[in-house]
């Protein structure tokens, strides 16, 4: 029990780094939307890691970066959640073993599901890890989730689990539209929650839902400020249950404001793929503390 508690809690201390906020566009009455943001004309180079130590210079600090003064601190290319006990190495999930989800379906957007899926799979693609669709669950979502509950998954890790909530601030220009939160055992994450805001609108004024899909290359519709898509908010929060953190390069999908994302369509970029080599297969196995 008290090892269940300590797994559980490591994952909820990940949490001030692992959303993802969209300040939305207010608009007058018949005011035309404005211009996407134009793309960084030139983004930083992704920075060579130390073998010796890979987490130099991408730590993520704590810092979330859903404040603009924070920004500027950030790591440029990528940073990682959480540092193993070396404070060199990222805590990941062990990639030689399946990664299992489940989705609850309750409140999900009309493209929802699908678009879990979708990230899911071309999250797989980019880090060489097998995610496994363990179908619908009816388990409620908590950030406070029990990592281990055989009860329900059996004598296993509980899988990673999806599901969508409700509420949008009536006031303000940024909201929280998501978040993905690993849980950690030891130097390994095991399990975690990814939880989405069905509200979430692109347009205060004028409630405008976000799209589908995922930008011009999936699904059809209308499409917020800057590209703003399900699809790009999804993959963003995967990337952090793998464990990557936010950055200050608006090129990177981590970018923490996810309007103000400059890649089109929606895609990883270099220092989204550099982050990602170091927690997927290239990295190698690495062996997660049995369940228990």
């Amino acid at each position: 029990m008290a090892r269940r508690a300590a797994a559980t809690a490591a994952g909820l201390a990940a949490a001030a780094a692992a959303v993802v906020a969209l300040r939305a566009t207010v608009l007058a009455p018949g005011e035309p939307p404005p211009a996407p943001v134009a793309a960084t004309p030139a983004q930083p180079a992704v920075a060579a890691a130390d073998p010796a130590c890979p987490a130099t210079g991408h730590e993520n600090l704590g810092v979330t970066g859903r404040e603009p003064a924070e920004i500027p601190r950030l790591p440029p290319d990528y940073s990682f959640l959480r540092l193993a006990a070396d404070g060199c190495t990222p805590v990941r999930w062990d990639p030689c073993q399946p990664v299992h989800y489940v989705v609850n379906p309750t409140g999900a957007t009309p493209t929802g599901v699908a678009d879990v899926r979708e990230a899911f799979a071309r999250m797989g693609r980019a880090t060489g890890i097998s995610f496994v669709d363990d179908g619908e669950t009816g388990e409620e979502g908590s950030r406070r989730r029990a990592a281990y509950q055989p009860e329900r998954y059996g004598e296993r890790w509980a899988p990673i689990l999806v599901y969508w909530r409700a509420g949008s601030p009536p006031e303000g220009v940024t909201q929280v539209v998501g978040g993905g939160f690993p849980t950690r055992a030891g130097d390994s994450y095991v399990s975690g929650v990814l939880f989405l805001n069905a509200d979430a609108v692109t347009d205060f004024a004028v409630r405008q839902p976000v799209a589908g899909g995922f930008g011009p290359d999936r699904g059809a519709g209308p499409v917020g400020p800057a590209g703003v898509t399900w699809g790009r908010i999804i993959l963003h929060e995967v990337a952090h249950l793998l464990g990557l953190g936010h950055v200050r390069d608006p090129g990177q999908l981590m970018y923490p404001e996810t309007a103000d994302q400059t890649t089109r369509p929606t895609k990883l970029s270099a220092g989204d793929l550099a982050g990602l080599a170091h927690l997927g297969a290239a990295a190698g196995c690495h062996p997660a503390p049995p369940p228990g």
